[in-house]
């Protein structure tokens, strides 16, 4: 016997054979409130958020993920990601977050610069002259929005628009065969694809 819990699904959602996806993030609301709108009675979406205490370092957030697989049983039926951005880390710290999601067993999901660059997939192409940084594509929902909170996200706003997001961000990712972005981009496409493939 392992020691380890059983998987946290809902058991007020009667579907023995659901998926778990769990999704250790570094942003705090975002990230977490964007991903548990994919939740439907065969995928339960479980966050990992940033919390309090601040730790967002690309090291913590695969911690966080790994951690949660030691104390669960997970199945090969669930996902284990980590979603981090580029922009604070840059190479050094995503190489070593890479060869941990080797050896412990999780997807990676990076964003260039930010997530912000895959919420604004979901409503236009990317533009590299005009937002170009993790503070203009702030600005720019801002502007498409007429406002944008990252404490309040409001995610719905950007539901619609999932099919355009991940065709977009494929097409900034090809050939796709990179840990990470190498210029703009988001392999969050690869996460959104996994969760509704298993709807």
């Amino acid at each position: 016997m392992s020691g380890r819990i059983k998987r946290p699904l809902d058991r007020q959602v009667n579907v023995r054979d659901a998926s778990l996806f769990v999704i250790a993030s570094e942003g705090a609301r975002t990230e977490p409130e964007y991903f548990r709108a994919f939740n439907t009675p065969r995928v339960q979406v479980v966050t990992l958020p940033t919390d309090a205490d601040g730790r967002s370092a690309p090291k913590h957030v695969a911690n966080r993920a790994t951690d949660f697989r030691r104390k669960y049983d997970l199945g090969p039926e669930d996902d284990l990601w980590v979603v981090i951005d580029f922009d604070r880390w840059g190479p050094a710290q995503l190489s070593e977050v890479a060869k941990m999601a080797t050896t412990r067993r999780f997807k990676l999901a990076v964003s260039r610069p930010c997530f912000e660059l895959w919420l604004w997939l979901h409503l236009d192409s990317w533009t590299a002259e005009e937002i170009a940084t993790a503070d203009a594509l702030e600005r720019a929902l801002r502007a498409r929005l007429g406002e944008w909170q990252k404490s309040r996200p409001e995610v719905q706003r950007f539901l619609p628009g999932v099919d355009q997001a991940v065709e977009r961000a494929e097409s900034l990712d090809a050939p796709g065969t990179d840990r990470w972005p190498q210029s703009a981009g988001s392999h969050v496409y690869k996460l959104v694809r996994a969760l509704r493939a298993r709807r």
